[in-house]
């Protein structure tokens, strides 16, 4: 009966606007993985070349770097409800592109107008959720949304496969439209307007509000330091995200090992994001805060040195349980940042900060996959791996006794 009754006081069914929002956006985002493993799969089959994927991979990357921030500036100019409807209006149309046209080259177009409009939609519907979720109810919400991308990275790859295997490609992309369209049908129904705070005719330039923008995070005292080491984890967690695929294809074939991994991972950080509300009412913020941080790390590190037990019946246990962990950290560190920046952030300038911190992160991820990449051709995998880790667990510990060292200053 109370498992019962705190199911109907969640905020999904006390928020009718974040309950469409949230559904929206997990039956797009479950579309969108389904769409991936049909796009990596088709290119291959067409092109035959690893570096046709390698090319697809860079082009879908590079809108990450631009159109996180300039989402964040359309979000806090116009409507958030109208751009995200515009945004997957879009995609809807673009995926269908894929049914009639295979020549690599509009592969590699769609492929950046999709990611483009991926970006935007991500800093509007980022900034939407103070506008729709009272403050006290923000960690809630985050939670929920982190919950429900890991159960589509889970659940949408899966059915990625099934579904080119039965039915083909166009039924996979005709799947990703309509779960685009499906999107809009909710956003349509949701009764807040999402208007902007500011007026769409500000004086201020593109430049001078995003130099506002990176002044308020400057300025932001523990929000900075919780940022400077989610680029550190972005940075640190390149190693890892190189090396899994690498590690997993020594240890077993056909990548079946790297398939439990991923997976494995998913199902920590689902239940770290259900685990950090209530963990956040018993543990102060920044401790929490770093200690999952520290936990991610240590679940990463693991993975690549505990021992397969070849000789047993199951010789992948620990790593799995050790990557489970490190995804439970991820799960409860996501949604304390996600909670603290929208919390700490004005409203005026919410799409602009959550752009901006997007790209930073995204940029630190792609440097760190790249320094990482080119540093395994040299040195070890288990080498390689302990310094990203590393990295990501000094920067915890520097970062708790800058903050906790301030305390004690004031």
């Amino acid at each position: 009966m109370k498992m019962l009754s705190r199911i109907k006081n969640s905020l999904f069914f006390r928020n009718r606007d974040f309950a469409l929002l949230w559904t929206g956006q997990a039956v797009s985002s479950c579309g969108g993985w389904i769409n991936y493993v049909a796009l990596n799969v088709l290119l291959y089959e067409i092109t035959g070349s690893g570096s046709a994927l390698g090319i697809f991979f860079a082009v879908r990357t590079l809108p990450s770097l631009i159109f996180g921030a300039a989402g964040g500036f359309l979000a806090d100019r116009y409507s958030k409800k109208n751009l995200m409807i515009i945004c997957d209006s879009v995609r809807a149309i673009a995926v269908l592109c894929f049914i009639f046209f295979r020549e690599p080259a509009l592969f590699y177009i769609l492929g950046f107008i999709l990611s483009a409009f991926d970006k935007i939609y991500a800093s509007a519907s980022l900034a939407a959720v103070p506008e729709i979720v009272s403050r006290k109810d923000l960690t809630e919400a985050n939670s929920l949304s982190r919950m429900s991308q890991s159960l589509t990275a889970i659940i949408g790859p899966a059915a990625g496969g099934a579904i080119v295997g039965f039915a083909g490609y166009t039924a996979s992309f005709a799947a990703d439209s309509a779960s685009f369209l499906f999107s809009v049908a909710t956003l349509l129904m949701i009764g807040a307007s999402m208007r902007p705070h500011m007026a769409g005719e500000s004086k201020e330039g593109f430049i001078a509000e995003f130099k506002n923008a990176f002044s308020f995070i400057i300025a932001s005292g523990a929000l900075l330091s919780f940022l400077l080491l989610r680029i550190a984890d972005g940075l640190g967690s390149g190693a890892y995200n190189t090396a899994l695929p690498i590690f997993s294809s020594i240890h077993s074939e056909g990548g079946c090992l790297y398939g439990w991994l991923v997976t494995s991972w998913g199902i920590g950080a689902f239940l770290g994001a259900a685990a950090a509300g209530p963990l956040s009412k018993r543990i102060k913020t920044v401790r929490l805060y770093f200690c999952s941080t520290l936990l991610m790390a240590a679940g990463m590190g693991g993975t690549f040195l505990l021992p397969c037990r070849t000789e047993s019946a199951a010789p992948y246990l620990l790593p799995i349980l050790s990557i489970a962990a490190g995804g439970f950290g991820d799960g409860i560190s996501g949604v304390i940042f996600s909670s603290l920046l929208m919390e700490k952030t004005p409203r005026e300038m919410a799409g602009k900060v959550f752009g901006c911190v997007s790209s930073l992160i995204y940029m630190a991820c792609g440097a760190g996959m790249y320094i990482s990449g080119a540093a395994i051709d040299h040195i070890p995998l288990s080498v390689a791996v302990i310094a990203g880790t590393g990295l990501i667990a000094l920067s915890a510990a520097a970062a708790a006794i800058h903050i906790n060292s301030g305390k004690h200053s004031q």
